[in-house]
C-alpha cells in the first residue's frame, strides 16, 4: 500500500508539475504580446487569384522587446508575417503578401496576434481589430485582342518609358540599363529586389472596350479580358473607354482614369448561370 500512495503522490506531483508549466507558458506568451499595436499597409491594386506584396507593421511601445509574434488576416486575403525580434520602443515592417479568389468589394475586420514564446509548449492569440474596405480587380487576360476592343490609332505610339515623367502604369523588376532614378525604393525594400516605375503618356492612340453581354463563367471570363484590354492600353499609352451592359465611359487618360474604369469592372454585378 506504501508503493500504491508513493505512486499516486509522484503522479499527482508530476501532474501539478507539467499544470504549473503549461500555465507559465501561456502567462509567458500572452505577456509577449501586451503593449503592442499593429497596423497594415495593403498593395496599391489587388487582381484575383494574384498574389501581391504589402506589409505589416509591428509597433512595440514597451521597453522591452518582443520575439517570436506570428501575424496572420483572420478574414481573407490569406496574408501572414512573422516578426523574429521586436525591439523596444520601434516600430518593425515585415513583408506580406496577400491574395483574394474572387474580383469585388472585399471587408478585413481583424488580424490575429499569435505567439508560443518562449517554451513553445502553448499558443497565445490575441485579435487586433484592423478593418479595411478593398476593392478586388478581375484577374487580367489578355491573349489577342478580343473582337469587342476597338483600337484607332492617331499618331505615333510612345514607347513605355521608366522615370518620373508621364502617368503612372505601374511597377516592374530591375533590368541591366536602367536608370537608378527610376527604382522605387519603397517597394524594392519590401519585394527583396529592385522594382522600376513604368510610365507613359498619350501616344494618340484610343482604344474601347466593348463588354459584351453574358452571364456565368462567360461574363467573368469576360470581364477578365476587358481589364488586361484595359491594363493593355494604358500601357501602349492609349486614351481608353469603357462600355459595360446599360453603362459607358468616355475616353480617357492618366492614372485616375485608369484605376476608375478598373474600378467600375471590379463592380460590374455578379451574374449566375440562371442570369
Amino acid at each position: 500500500s506504501c508503493g500504491v500512495l508513493f505512486s499516486s503522490w509522484v503522479v499527482a506531483w508530476l501532474g501539478a508539475l507539467g499544470a504549473g508549466a503549461l500555465a507559465t507558458s501561456w502567462w509567458m506568451s500572452a505577456r509577449n504580446l501586451a503593449g503592442i499595436s499593429v497596423h497594415r499597409q495593403l498593395p496599391a491594386e489587388l487582381f484575383a487569384d494574384r498574389t501581391r506584396s504589402g506589409c505589416f507593421f509591428l509597433d512595440n511601445t514597451t521597453s522591452h522587446c518582443r520575439w517570436d509574434i506570428t501575424i496572420r488576416e483572420e478574414d481573407d486575403g490569406d496574408a501572414v508575417a512573422h516578426i523574429e525580434r521586436a525591439t523596444a520602443n520601434q516600430c518593425t515592417e515585415v513583408s506580406a503578401s496577400w491574395s483574394f479568389a474572387q474580383r469585388g468589394r472585399r471587408e478585413l475586420r481583424q488580424v490575429a496576434l499569435r505567439s508560443q514564446w518562449p517554451m513553445g509548449l502553448v499558443e497565445a492569440k490575441r485579435n487586433v481589430p484592423l478593418p479595411a474596405e478593398i476593392l478586388v480587380y478581375p484577374n487580367p487576360r489578355y491573349r489577342g485582342k478580343p473582337e469587342w476592343v476597338d483600337d484607332a490609332i492617331d499618331g505615333s505610339i510612345n514607347q513605355v518609358r521608366e522615370g518620373h515623367d508621364g502617368d503612372f502604369l505601374g511597377l516592374r523588376p530591375y533590368r541591366a540599363g536602367d536608370a537608378l532614378r527610376s527604382i522605387h525604393w519603397r517597394t524594392s525594400a519590401r519585394a527583396g529586389e529592385p522594382m522600376v516605375v513604368q510610365r507613359s503618356s498619350y501616344s494618340g492612340g484610343q482604344r474601347v472596350v466593348r463588354v459584351p453581354l453574358s452571364s456565368g463563367k462567360e461574363w467573368e471570363a469576360a470581364l477578365a479580358r476587358a481589364t488586361g484590354a484595359i491594363l493593355d492600353g494604358f500601357s501602349r499609352g492609349y486614351r481608353v473607354g469603357l462600355e459595360l451592359p446599360g453603362r459607358r465611359f468616355p475616353l480617357g487618360s492618366g492614372t485616375r482614369w485608369r484605376r476608375h474604369l478598373l474600378d467600375e469592372v471590379a463592380n460590374a454585378p455578379f451574374r449566375g448561370d440562371e442570369w
